[in-house]
């Protein structure tokens, strides 16, 4: 390397603060862990010793000159944002080694045995469908995440820790977790934590000797012969203190500077850590944007960026195509057009400075994630049911796409470029009319086949009248076995039922449903649930309730889930978060789905033991690491979240920021305010039990009573702009209207 091509690696915009030490710890560890494999691997080494004995000593010189290209290429080229033509230009520049033409250094390894460049894509394995496992599982190898995994594996090896940073949705934590799915248990094990706000050095501590073992004296370990593979997620959103310091962060230094950890109960007892190593993924966009470089000085960090176009639409049609291929030949023909259409919406979306998080819209915030979950829930359609209708799985595009991106949108002006952005989708489905695609009612449920008798199915409604006709049943059924709930079922009422009902429907479908006061958010979770045949858990919140009760509830919600396999969804409102540590436990069940002390080691071999014959029927090894597999992936299949949020106040906004999991994993359905006519259909509902003269006067005075609320409405924003105070009406203040007329005239 010359002084320019360094002076110009140090020129460009890194995806994380990194100290030149690092770059070159990585370099030497990947030069290290290559020139083991090529002693070690049999065909290699046997290839070297040919070519030794042919005389070919230049060959060899080659292998190693190209060893040392790789590890350069990944060692500074992997942890740049941007600009990586730059320094894919500059790197075949000074290698003696020729590049193939196409394509960018990144694609290439060196194959040994060839003498020459050969591409990741050779090493790509077929994808296979999973069947009956969790969609959040589904990993698609392509040439990107095959390269990633040889890393991890060299680092894991080599036990080197390894740093993934990349914004949501580009599948940092998917790559470790998938990669920890396949290890070698005689090997290696692995734990994890999900970083947040409130992670402290004594919650880290926690989890770090909860894995370990005493082995002898003051030694602690994974068992003999293993190495234990810590990941932290979301490494970076610790606090950090006045100082600039994150206290977990420091604890990790100490444990890999010094492999010690002190006994927090006796501080002069130290506790050394043998045979672990850590990984980890961040955010660059969140928390604290980077983290400590005396942290990061041992880890290889590694950009994760989204991924090419083409590439994306590989992945997600493979996906799709595996469930469609059943379907009969108009839908099989739909696939390529649903992804195309997807791609086009989600790139204009994420693209459009319209559409980037501010203080108000701090929940625009579109991901890989967003184009998963359109193309999860077009998976739940049945093949016996879209038969000769491709016009109702186009328009359940159309459907997902509202549902995804609409819901969340806050702005009129917002809404109205998104269906700019839709209809630009749209031009896809060019065998359709565009009037075809978006005709209303645009509603799929799958409950409403199963209430009139036919087999569970998603499915578009006829008519609002049938909607109407089965969740006024329903909710007849709901008063008389469950409680009374006195509901209007006015038109927005029965779209937030199917909102909610189709994302609770989903394994791991977690709702965050947002909206003021009294406008129905925790009702229509409740009937939806309901309707699902759900059990709602509630937690009745004292002055004395705490983390530690807290814990208890969600030790039993597990039980009942992931032993039992009730389906159960947990409805937790602002009101009751007392303490903003709820929402640690909270974050976790969202972001991994376990919370890393929940049970301890002896309540943990209690469940595998009640869930042993049933894993072994689902074709699950009996092993206590397969087992937990299954507690855990049925516990997430049954248990949901509905997280009912007020917008009013920066509460919301700044709960949001602390625990990325409230927006990142789950699907955001916004309470807008209600119109007039569903003000005049719950106006005239609480004012039937009363004599008026006429009919016509009733109806005058509902209607009356809606125009009041809504002037008030306007007035609140000269309010606001005379006073720069804020007034809110909200459905409360017009049900508390009603009450104080009904009272009067009583």
């Amino acid at each position: 390397m010359n002084d320019s091509f360094i002076d110009d690696i140090r020129s460009k915009e890194k995806i994380a603060p990194i100290c030149e030490m690092a770059h070159m710890k990585t370099l030497t560890c990947i030069i290290d862990a290559l020139i083991n494999e090529l002693y070690s691997n049999k065909v290699y080494h046997d290839q070297i010793k040919a070519l030794k004995e042919a005389g070919k000593d230049e060959e060899i010189k080659q292998i190693y000159e190209a060893y040392y290209i790789f590890a350069l290429m990944r060692a500074f080229g992997a942890t740049l944002l941007e600009d990586k033509i730059s320094f894919n230009n500059m790197l075949k520049s000074v290698s003696k080694i020729k590049f193939p033409d196409q394509g960018q250094c990144f694609d290439y390894f060196y194959d040994p045995i060839s003498l020459n460049w050969v591409h990741w894509s050779t090493k790509v394995k077929k994808y296979e469908a999973i069947g009956e496992g969790l969609f959040n599982n589904i990993v698609v190898p392509t040439a990107e995440t095959t390269r990633q995994r040889f890393l991890l594996d060299m680092h894991v090896k080599a036990k080197k820790g390894i740093l993934y940073v990349g914004s949501a949705g580009t599948g940092k934590t998917t790559i470790i977790k998938d990669y920890f799915s396949t290890l070698d248990k005689d090997f290696a094990i692995s734990a994890s934590l999900n970083f947040n706000s409130y992670t402290d050095s004594k919650a880290l501590q926690r989890v770090i000797e909860s894995n370990v073992d005493k082995r002898a004296g003051k030694t602690f370990g994974p068992p003999p012969n293993k190495t234990l593979i810590y990941f932290m997620d979301d490494l970076n959103m610790p606090y950090v203190d006045k100082y600039g310091t994150q206290s977990p962060i420091c604890l990790l230094r100490q444990i890999i500077d010094y492999g010690v950890i002190y006994d927090r109960d006796h501080l002069e007892e130290k506790k050394y850590l043998v045979d672990i190593m850590f990984t980890a993924c961040m955010n660059p966009k969140s928390g604290s944007f980077f983290v400590d470089l005396r942290l990061t000085r041992h880890l290889s960090l590694f950009a994760c960026l989204t991924a090419e176009k083409e590439i994306l639409q590989t992945i997600y049609y493979q996906i799709l195509d595996s469930h469609l291929c059943s379907f009969d030949n108009k839908c099989q023909a739909l696939t390529q057009k649903i992804i195309n259409a997807s791609m086009s919406t989600f790139i204009a979306i994420a693209n459009s400075p319209q559409f980037m998080p501010t203080a108000r819209k701090f929940h625009y915030q579109f991901n890989l994630r967003d184009f998963s979950k359109i193309v999860q829930n077009i998976m739940q359609t049945n093949p016996a049911h879209y038969r000769g209708n491709d016009l109702a799985l186009a328009r359940l595009w159309v459907h997902e796409c509202m549902r995804i991106f609409h819901d969340r949108l806050i702005f009129e002006e917002d809404r109205d470029a998104f269906m700019n952005f839709l209809k630009n989708g749209l031009k896809e489905f060019s065998d359709y009319k565009e009037e075809q695609l978006l005709e209303n009612p645009l509603i799929y449920t799958s409950f409403v086949a199963a209430a009139e008798g036919h087999e569970k199915s998603y499915l578009p409604i006829k008519d609002l009248v049938q909607l109407k006709n089965v969740l006024e049943n329903k909710l007849a059924e709901y008063n008389e076995n469950v409680s009374s709930m006195n509901l209007v079922l006015f038109e927005m009422a029965m779209e937030h039922i199917c909102r909610i009902a189709r994302i609770i429907d989903l394994p791991v479908g977690n709702a965050l449903l947002v909206g003021v006061g009294g406008s129905g958010k925790q009702s229509l979770a409740k009937l939806s649930s309901y309707i699902l045949g759900y059990d709602v858990i509630r937690i009745v919140v004292t002055t004395s309730y705490n983390m530690n009760d807290l814990k208890t509830d969600i030790q039993s919600m597990y039980q009942k889930a992931g032993v039992q396999g009730a389906q159960l969804l947990f409805i937790l409102t602002d009101g009751q978060i007392t303490n903003d540590k709820f929402l640690v436990y909270i974050n976790d069940i969202l972001s991994s789905g376990w919370i890393p002390d929940l049970f301890a080691k002896d309540e943990i071999d209690g469940i595998l033991g009640k869930v042993r014959s049933e894993a072994k029927q689902a074709g699950f090894l009996d092993t206590p690491d397969q087992l937990f597999e299954f507690f855990l992936n049925k516990a997430r299949k049954n248990l949901h979240l509905a997280l009912c949020f007020s917008p009013v106040g920066d509460a919301f906004r700044f709960r949001a920021r602390k625990f990325p999991g409230i927006i990142n994993c789950t699907s955001i359905d916004w309470f807008h305010d209600w119109p007039r006519n569903a003000l005049v259909d719950v106006s005239s509902r609480f004012l039937a039990e009363i004599d008026f003269p006429s009919d016509d006067i009733r109806s005058a005075v509902g209607e009356h009573m809606a125009d009041v609320h809504l002037s008030i409405a306007d007035a609140n924003v000269d309010f606001l702009r005379q006073e720069r105070r804020f007034n809110y009406t909200t459905p409360t203040s017009f049900l508390e209207l009603i009450s104080f007329y009904r009272m009067l005239l009583d």
